[in-house]
């Protein structure tokens, strides 16, 4: 075999790095294209293999019983890609893998609104948000021990993990909860923020409904009492006694006069239904000073000091 440049160097060495790591029956087989691609195990055209495409200009493509690792370098932005499009971040437990936190600047997802189709609006919001269970618990450590004593943190204590209920949430927004390896279930967040704005939404529209309600009770309310201005009671003098006159609404259903003394203890409650003036004698005042106030339908509509001297 004819060696040509340095490149060829690299690959063998790759191979017999690749080849330590595999049993001793496993071969290295060099595929004929300009040597790019290194597998070791079995032929390379079979399912069962281990091996690396180098490729070149594109990067590198790591194959395994029918599932790859791409690492593209040749597009625009660096690209990573797994099987059924998926990669994980977790463990080597296959069995019941844990999964690793993954810490980024900014995470883009894919919307692009020329690929959809059927677009209607999302018709509620605030229902699902209701029916969804947050939940706060401890973080599994079991499945990360070793990992933990490789990285010097068998101490690290254990911490609270925030989410929901996938149970309930597959209920309610079944497209949020996913299936992961090793029977787990996770939860895709992305699929749960259009609710979230949609609630919100929801919950505007009832602010200003209401709002709306309030300003007219208020501007109701003003117009009642400037209603009462006009018409306020006036109370009438004599040496003994004092005449409060008033004029009830058309619609009095119930109407009382109510007379306390200076420190607000109530004297004496006087039905005036279909009456017009009630006379407040001295007497009934143990200090003269005091006053009364005008209840018609179960609302305080007007209320004035009484002082005899």
């Amino acid at each position: 075999m004819k060696i040509m440049n340095n490149k060829f160097y690299k690959y063998i060495l790759m191979g017999i790095l690749l080849f330590a790591s595999v049993p001793s029956q496993a071969n290295i087989w060099l595929i004929n294209d300009s040597l790019k691609s290194i597998y070791v195990g079995d032929p390379p055209q079979t399912a069962r293999n281990l091996g690396v495409n180098m490729r070149q200009i594109n990067g590198a493509y790591w194959r395994y019983n029918n599932r790859f690792l791409q690492l593209d370098l040749a597009a625009t932005h660096v690209r990573l890609a797994g099987t059924a499009d998926t990669v994980y971040f977790c463990n080597t437990d296959t069995i019941s893998p844990s999964y690793c936190d993954l810490s980024v600047l900014n995470i883009s997802n894919y919307s692009d609104i020329n690929r959809k189709q059927d677009i209607n609006l999302l018709s509620s919001g605030l229902k699902e948000i209701a029916e969804m269970t947050p939940i706060v618990c401890t973080a599994d450590k079991e499945n990360t021990i070793q990992t933990a004593l490789e990285t010097d943190a068998a101490n690290e204590e254990n911490t609270d993990d925030f989410g929901f209920d996938t149970e309930s949430l597959s209920k309610v927004i079944p497209e949020a909860v996913v299936d992961l390896e090793g029977g787990q279930k996770g939860i895709n967040y992305i699929s749960v923020i259009p609710f979230l704005t949609k609630a919100v939404q929801e919950l505007k529209t009832t602010i200003e409904t209401q709002q709306e309600e309030v300003d007219s009770l208020q501007n109701l309310l003003k117009e009642k009492n400037q209603s009462l201005v006009a018409n306020q009671l006036v109370s009438g003098k004599t040496e003994s006694a004092k005449v409060v006159s008033y004029e009830l609404p058309t619609n009095t259903g119930e109407a009382y006069l109510q007379l306390c003394d200076e420190k607000g203890k109530q004297i004496r409650m006087i039905n005036i239904l279909g009456t017009t003036n009630t006379i407040i004698k001295a007497d009934e005042l143990p200090t003269g000073n005091g006053f009364y106030v005008i209840i018609v339908n179960g609302n305080l509509i007007s209320s004035d000091k009484i002082n005899f001297k």
